[in-house]
């Protein structure tokens, strides 16, 4: 029983879709560029709303900068899911672990923020960043795990 194209447009979710149209490396591109674009947005946010981004530690307070928002929000990101990518060439369930592990480390990493004694709206801000690097970790990821090349499945 064959289905219609239509039929079987409908059916497919958008992550399978979008794996028919972009290679792995142009859907870790689009996620460390959205995750730093929408954390430097909420940095300005934050800023506008009255967050100093002042983060208290045993040496002092210390200045959270739109560079560092850029820098955190991308380079461990590009790194981690390129590797991610890498070695599912070898192994595919290195994608899902790499999900799994990437995603806790970015909510995880949210404890220090409230250790390190930042105000209400900086913790806030923070905290929503992190959690849009968990999203750009496990999003291109599965895009790249639907991929006719990652999917067995899909052969």
């Amino acid at each position: 029983m064959t289905q219609t194209y239509a039929a079987q447009q409908s059916t497919e979710s958008t992550p399978t879709r979008l794996a028919h149209r972009i290679n792995p490396w142009q859907a870790i591109a689009v996620g460390v560029v959205l995750s730093g674009l929408v954390n430097l947005a909420l940095y300005l946010i934050g800023q506008l709303a009255g967050a100093t981004f002042l983060v208290a530690g045993e040496s002092g307070s210390d200045e959270v900068t739109a560079g560092m928002i850029l820098l955190f929000s991308t380079v461990p990101l590009a790194v981690g899911t390129a590797l991610a990518v890498l070695l599912a060439s070898w192994w595919t369930w290195v994608l899902r672990t790499a999900q799994v592990i990437g995603a806790a480390l970015a909510l995880a990493t949210i404890a220090g923020i409230f250790a390190a004694e930042a105000g209400t709206g900086t913790a806030i801000a923070l905290t929503v960043m992190h959690v849009v690097v968990a999203v750009a970790v496990v999003l291109p990821l599965e895009v790249v795990r639907r991929s006719p090349r990652h999917n067995r499945r899909a052969e």
